[in-house]
């Protein structure tokens, strides 16, 4: 849905996916990772399994929530999707005993049964302590909130919180090659398979107008390579991981590109785009803006985001 307001244009996430601001303190000193999506899915998922998996055994059956909440079973040939996402703020640091670690958790497709469940079990989780050392949290609010975002014809900034790792002929693409293609082609690459697990009814426009858009859009960018390392408790020890971090600006949209791109965009706000979504990676925030980068996304090919021909057909993400 949109209302026009002074040419502003507001989009809301579609209604299936709950999302709750989330407030903990921490019951001792504890460093955040610059990343938390990891860490908190991990201390969510213990809780998650005492509390709804009734297996006898290591082999989970069809009917088990366990699975249906945090792996996904597999369908249409495709990798299990979880029905649980963090959204975390980066850059970590150092939080005193009684200092608050604000998040957000969504719920995709779930009942307000099930969503108060799960909360049950992120109180529970905190409780027992996050991290290599355990550090205990007390929830402290648990805050159902509407994610919207604001678009403008003058132009629209979008923010790569977190790392985006997107593929294109199977190897990973550098901030040096991200381009609005990339971007928009993994919101919608992500957005589709949620919808063949979750029947949300999302509207997402295919492939070939999200090209046409991008080629006829002038788009700057500010972006840069990251790595970094988490703990993964699986594999006993350190995994290394690397993305795209930065700002696009999009400029000069019209009725027609503007309305396209609104749920796209919106519902990309809660469910991330590109790889390792499940870790909190592809999170993004989107807002109408007349700023400008200081320097065009691809210089050598003027302000205009074309990408070359030889690159359209390989464009992928990996959800």
């Amino acid at each position: 849905m949109f209302t026009v307001e002074n040419s502003m244009h507001a989009y809301q996430a579609n209604s299936g996916i709950a999302t709750f601001a989330i407030t903990a303190s921490a019951d001792q000193a504890f460093l955040a990772p610059q990343y938390g999506g990891s860490m908190l899915r991990g201390a969510l998922g213990h809780a998650l399994l005492k509390r709804f998996c009734r297996c006898q055994d290591q082999v989970h059956t069809s009917d088990c929530f366990y699975v249906h909440l945090f792996e996904g079973y597999r369908r249409n040939s495709q990798d299990g999707l979880p029905a649980l996402l963090f959204s975390t703020p980066a850059g970590g640091g150092k939080l005193k005993a009684g200092d608050s670690w604000c998040f957000e958790l969504h719920t995709i497709g779930l009942s307000p049964t099930l969503q108060q469940g799960i909360l049950g079990c992120l109180r529970e989780a905190l409780r027992q302590g996050i991290g290599k050392l355990h550090c205990p949290f007390t929830l402290r609010e648990a805050k159902p909130v509407a994610k919207s975002i604001t678009l403008s014809p003058a132009g629209v900034e979008i923010i790569l919180e977190t790392p985006w790792l997107i593929k294109r002929h199977g190897r990973a693409i550098d901030a040096s090659h991200f381009r609005l293609h990339d971007l928009l082609v993994g919101l919608a690459h992500r957005q589709n398979v949620v919808e063949q697990h979750f029947s949300l009814g999302l509207d997402i426009p295919s492939k070939n107008s999200l090209l046409a858009i991008a080629d006829a859009t002038e788009c700057l960018s500010e972006l840069r390579d990251v790595e970094w390392k988490r703990h993964s408790q699986r594999q006993g020890g350190p995994h290394p991981l690397s993305g795209v971090e930065g700002k696009l600006w999009i400029r000069s949209l019209n009725e027609e590109t503007i309305a396209c791109l609104g749920p796209l965009l919106a519902n990309g706000a809660v469910l991330h785009g590109g790889g390792k979504t499940a870790l909190g990676l592809g999170k993004l925030a989107v807002s109408a803006s007349v700023q400008q980068a200081s320097r065009p996304q691809q210089a050598s090919l003027g302000t205009r985001n074309v990408p070359q021909p030889l690159n359209r057909p390989g464009l992928e993400a990996h959800p």
